[in-house]
């Protein structure tokens, strides 16, 4: 009964480790046997952007039935895969989303302490694409 659980967590485990497709390995199993676990589903989803599965990731994440009471450290999951499978205008909407329930991912120090450095770049640089269209619109309407 139990199993399942064990096994996401040792895949969470390699996942913070580095090892992510390990933590894939983990976290798929553990989810074909717990499919109604958000928290699994949205831990592999992680793990496969790390591994740049992009298109899994956003099913797994679709599958999970994306919920706001889902830990609001995966709120950004979403934007972060979509902005690597260069979905860029869904991404920044979903960004610009998850910011509104947590201003703290426009800290770059806590996002680079905290998660990977696919996260951090990925962050920074829809941080970055934002604020390029703030400005382009902000000159086209002083026009």
């Amino acid at each position: 009964m139990q199993t399942p659980v064990w096994m996401g967590e040792l895949g969470w485990w390699h996942y913070l480790n580095g090892n992510y497709q390990k933590s894939v390995d983990l976290l798929s199993a553990a989810a074909q046997q717990r499919p109604g676990d958000p928290i699994l589903r949205l831990r592999l989803s992680r793990a496969q952007i790390e591994i740049r599965r992009y298109g899994d990731a956003l099913q797994t994440l679709d599958s999970a039935a994306y919920e706001q009471r889902i830990q609001p450290g995966m709120a950004m999951v979403r934007p972060v895969a979509k902005w690597q499978a260069q979905e860029k205008d869904e991404a920044l909407r979903d960004f610009d989303i998850a910011l509104g329930g947590q201003p703290e991912w426009e800290n770059s120090s806590w996002v680079k302490a905290l998660y990977s450095p696919l996260v951090a770049q990925s962050i920074q640089e829809m941080q970055a694409e934002r604020e390029r269209r703030r400005m382009k619109a902000k000159v086209a309407a002083s026009r």
